[in-house]
């Protein structure tokens, strides 16, 4: 890979939302510095050494990391998908742009697209949800169900549909009313 490590850091920083300069000890930051450290050491050819004085960091680290990088990617779905997900985007920037700073601005408009794609998905799934929602509130509607009663009409239907569990599908029998 051509790119340079701040490139790529910069580009796992924004694409997980966190800081891999930071000391912390938690699960995200160590996943994202470790699949900094490994596309670093396999992807661009940096020593250990090298890679450790990026993010102040002892060679041994680097050396940790690169191992628990090789299990966590054989066994956790999870990281794969980031994995991935980075080396895709610092390949597609890495055809892209000669500059830092068109390379900081393709990092911004790959990261910007896949956010729109995100956010469409959730759009999508929102507005299905509207539309139960709504058919719902238009069958309650038909139904001319004071607001102040539809709790109990909830709550009766759900009774019933129960006793025709209780009852078996087949049972044609009455069903009684309680007032």
């Amino acid at each position: 890979m051509k790119i340079s490590n701040s490139t790529l850091k910069t580009l796992i920083n924004k694409r997980l939302k966190l800081n891999i300069s930071s000391t912390s000890r938690k699960r995200e930051i160590v996943e994202a510095r470790n699949i900094y450290f490994s596309i670093c050491f396999h992807r661009m050819g940096m020593t250990a050494t090298s890679i450790s004085k990026t993010l102040s960091k002892n060679h041994a680290t680097v050396l940790h990391a690169l191992k628990k990088t090789d299990e966590w990617y054989e066994v956790d779905d999870n990281f794969k998908a980031k994995y991935d997900d980075i080396i895709n985007l610092a390949e597609k920037l890495n055809g892209i742009g000669s500059n830092q700073a068109t390379k900081q601005n393709d990092i911004n408009t790959i990261t910007s697209k896949q956010i729109i794609l995100e956010l469409q998905k959730e759009n999508k799934m929102l507005k299905e949800k509207y539309t139960k929602l709504l058919l719902k509130k238009n069958m309650m509607d038909d139904l001319n169900i004071p607001d102040e009663l539809v709790d109990q009409v909830k709550e009766r239907i759900s009774l019933y549909l129960k006793s025709l569990e209780w009852k078996g599908k087949e049972y044609k029998g009455e069903v009684y009313l309680s007032y």
